[in-house]
């Protein structure tokens, strides 16, 4: 028989999104099942329309949307705590 033991251990996310390389594609919005980032307004220097965080608190550091990012815009930085 096997006795667990369950821990919960918060993490802290951050996500950085390369305005430069970034070009709109929106494949991380899309793919976030967390809902964490959604489309903008805002505009990078070469005219794509950026994904903005807005519900960073719902983050599970899956890295997702690194992963799915084609231009490799997005990094997910994580700092577990107990």
């Amino acid at each position: 028989m096997f006795l667990g033991v369950k821990a919960e251990v918060k993490i802290m996310v951050t996500i950085l999104i390369d305005e430069e390389w970034c070009r709109g594609c929106y494949l991380c919005v899309h793919f976030c099942a967390k809902k964490v980032l959604s489309r903008s307004r805002r505009r990078n220097p070469k005219g794509y329309t950026l994904p903005e965080l807005t519900a960073l608190e719902k983050c599970t550091g899956c890295e997702s949307c690194e992963f799915i990012c084609p231009e490799l815009a997005i990094t997910v930085e994580k700092e577990g705590q107990e």
